[in-house]
């Protein structure tokens, strides 16, 4: 067969065929597999024929590739070069059944269907499609831009005045701890003065609670030394029923030695605590005190 395919020539909008070197249906990216010079070989391999079976209306080729121009082969698809516009591909069933599927009208060249082609008008609404989206791209851009200016514009201020607080800061801290060790200096005498008439008046206090305790001490101790001897005799202690612990009422003469052992060493080496020791003489039993007594006696000598 020879090798035409329909061409466009635009005239009122209407299209009418030409001659081309490629067979109908073949893109221009696939037409050196279809070389009239040649058998065409199908182009998933699984045959070759004569090129003049070529477009014939009979599918010889598993994949239909050898009828690209016609409907012959279930499988096959037709290219809509569709100049001016986007090329596409058809499935050749669409091939002469009435309805203009390519712009370019090339899909009906055997229908009796007058297509007009609209290539030019739907390329001229998508490139401006494409120039409003391009339009639109470009202001985002440029809005894109001016906000990242503005954002790195803020950044750079607000980093330095972070940079400048961090300053006042350090400053402010660098005064104060001037001012902390001023104030210490200024107060140190003070303070020095204060400890010391702290010290002072709590050695007062001291030695005026230990000479009232004395005092006590030793009026306590008069009161149980009826005959100013200086010594407490069991006599003088069983007097005195307060001091008895096993609760018969009576000082015995065993609970009365114990307590003047205790109250007669007591006395002449701790009078200032006497008032303690009588306390506890009226707590301890006597086997205790006993004890206690014999142990200070053995130390003291």
């Amino acid at each position: 067969m020879l090798l035409l395919c329909l061409g466009l020539l635009s005239l009122s909008g209407l299209a009418y065929p030409v001659e081309v070197k490629r067979p109908r249906g073949v893109s221009l990216t696939n037409h050196h597999f279809y070389d009239e010079s040649k058998s065409f070989t199908c182009l998933d391999g699984s045959a070759t024929i004569s090129f003049d079976r070529v477009n014939d209306d009979y599918c010889d080729c598993k994949d239909g590739s050898d009828e690209p121009g016609t409907a012959a082969c279930p499988n096959g698809r037709f290219h809509c070069s569709n100049a001016g516009y986007r090329p596409m591909y058809i499935p050749s069933s669409r091939i002469n059944d009435g309805i203009c599927d390519c712009c370019d009208t090339t899909d009906e060249y055997n229908s009796g269907t007058i297509c007009e082609n609209t290539c030019r008008e739907m390329g001229r609404k998508e490139r401006e499609a494409l120039k409003q989206m391009a339009e639109v791209a470009r202001e985002g851009f440029e809005i894109k831009k001016a906000l990242m200016e503005e954002a790195s514009k803020r950044k750079e201020e607000k980093e330095k005045k972070l940079t400048e607080l961090q300053e006042g800061k350090n400053s402010v801290e660098e005064q104060v701890e001037a001012l902390r060790l001023a104030k210490e200096a200024a107060e140190k005498p003070e303070k020095e003065a204060k400890d010391i008439h702290q010290k002072a008046w709590e050695e007062k206090n001291a030695a005026e609670k230990a000479a009232q305790d004395q005092a006590k001490a030793k009026e306590a101790f008069h009161k149980l030394d009826d005959n100013t001897d200086g010594m407490i005799s069991v006599v003088e202690l069983q007097v005195h029923p307060e001091l008895d612990v096993d609760g018969d009422g009576t000082l015995s003469e065993m609970e009365a030695q114990v307590r003047k052992e205790i109250l007669n060493y007591q006395g002449r080496l701790f009078t200032k605590y006497l008032l303690v020791i009588i306390n506890l003489l009226s707590i301890l039993p006597p086997k205790v005190l006993l004890t206690h007594s014999i142990s200070i006696r053995s130390r003291a000598e």
